[in-house]
C-alpha cells in the first residue's frame, strides 16, 4: 500500500501551477495555510481540486498592519467554507507592528475561532509561551505549533492539551528543532513542508517530507511504516476525520483553471 504523507503547514498558494498540479499527482495530505485574505481565497479554491487538500484561512503575524481590523472582518466571510484558521499567531523577532497590537489582532482572530468552533495552525516564534497561555485562556480545543523551537518544558503542556507540533525538514540541522524532535512524544509529532519557504538553502516543498519521515524514524527508532501510521492517526485526530480513507490522489476537476 502506497504510503500517505502529510504535509500539515505548507503555502501551496504560493506554488506555480505546475508545482501544485505535480503535488496533486503524489501521495500528499496537505494542509493549505493563508497569510491574508487573497491567499485565504485562494487556498479556498486549490482545496476544490482534491480531497487531500485542506484549507485555512489567515493573517500570518508578519502580515499585520493597520488595515488588519478591515481584513479579519472580510476575512469572516469565508468562515462557513473552512474549519481551520492559520496561518495565525504571534512574531517577536520580525512582526512589523507592535507587541500590543499584534496580540490585539490574534485575539480578534481567536474569537473567531471560539465563535466557530475552529482549529489552529499556529506561528509563534518566539512567542510560544504567549501563544500557547492565551488560546488556552479562549478554551481552544485543536491547534498546530508549526516549526516549533520553543521550550522544552511547554511540549508536556501541548500533549496534556492534546495540542500539537510539526517537525520541519530543517530539522537536520536546526539545533533548537532537533532538540525539540528528541523530547517530543510521538502523540504530539506531524510533519510540514512550509513551503515554498527557503531556509539557509534549502527550497522547501512537499516533496521533502519523505526524507523527513526517514530522519524522525532514526532519531525515534521507530519503523518508518509506524511512524507514518502514527502521524496520520495524530492528523486524524486534529482534523476530526480519518484521513487514511480518502481515495487515491484524483483531481476533482481536472479541466480546473488554477
Amino acid at each position: 500500500m502506497t504510503p500517505l504523507y502529510i504535509d500539515a503547514h505548507c503555502h501551496l498558494h504560493s506554488f506555480n501551477d505546475e508545482r501544485i498540479h505535480y503535488f496533486l499527482s503524489q501521495n500528499f495530505f496537505i494542509i493549505a495555510v493563508s497569510e491574508d485574505l487573497n491567499s485565504s481565497i485562494r487556498s479556498i479554491e486549490l482545496s476544490k481540486l482534491s480531497s487531500r487538500i485542506y484549507p485555512c484561512i489567515g493573517i500570518h503575524p508578519w502580515e499585520f498592519s493597520e488595515e488588519t481590523e478591515r481584513e479579519i472582518n472580510r476575512l469572516s466571510n469565508l468562515i462557513n467554507e473552512i474549519s481551520c484558521l492559520g496561518e495565525i499567531g504571534l512574531d517577536y523577532r520580525y512582526g512589523k507592528v507592535s507587541k500590543e497590537k499584534q496580540i490585539c489582532f490574534f485575539k480578534k482572530l481567536i474569537r473567531l475561532a471560539v465563535e466557530y468552533d475552529l482549529k489552529l495552525n499556529l506561528h509563534a516564534l518566539d512567542s510560544w509561551r504567549d501563544v500557547f497561555n492565551m488560546i488556552v485562556r479562549f478554551d481552544i480545543k485543536k491547534a498546530i505549533f508549526h516549526w516549533y523551537s520553543g521550550p522544552i518544558d511547554l511540549l508536556k503542556d501541548f500533549e496534556s492539551k492534546g495540542y500539537f507540533i510539526t517537525i520541519n525538514p530543517c530539522v537536520r540541522f536546526q539545533k533548537k528543532h532537533s532538540k525539540v524532535l528528541q523530547h517530543s512524544p510521538l502523540s504530539i509529532i506531524l510533519t510540514e513542508s512550509d513551503g515554498p519557504y527557503e531556509y539557509k538553502g534549502v527550497s522547501l516543498e512537499p516533496n521533502l517530507i519523505p526524507e523527513l519521515i526517514n530522519y524522525i524514524s532514526d532519531v525515534k527508532e521507530i519503523s518508518r511504516r509506524d511512524l507514518l501510521r502514527i502521524i496520520v492517526r495524530n492528523v486524524s485526530k486534529f482534523l476530526d476525520m480519518d484521513i487514511s480513507k480518502l481515495k487515491s490522489q484524483n483531481i476533482k476537476n481536472r479541466s480546473y483553471k488554477l
